[in-house]
């Protein structure tokens, strides 16, 4: 898990090759997470934060099926739909 701060600091220094902002999960195909996982396995690796836009602002993300942001589902599905 990532304290607040290291989020913070990753924010304010903006989009990178290993530093992906997405928006809201519920409002991108699972499979556009897929891809900019597997990109960023196949370079120097990196971070994806879910629920912030490409400026920079944090908008959150609302769980799936209303129930809690799972991060071992989320890590599940990446897993299960993926090809080392």
């Amino acid at each position: 898990m990532v304290d607040i701060e290291t989020l913070s600091n990753l924010i304010e220094m903006g989009e990178s090759t290993q530093c992906e902002f997405k928006a809201d999960r519920g409002k991108f195909n699972d499979s556009v997470l897929f891809e900019e996982v597997v990109a960023m396995a196949n370079s120097i690796g990196g971070v994806i934060l879910i629920g912030v836009e490409d400026n920079g602002k944090v908008t959150g993300a609302k769980p799936r099926n209303g129930g809690p942001a799972d991060s071992m589902k989320v890590q599940a599905a990446i897993f299960n739909n993926t090809v080392p």
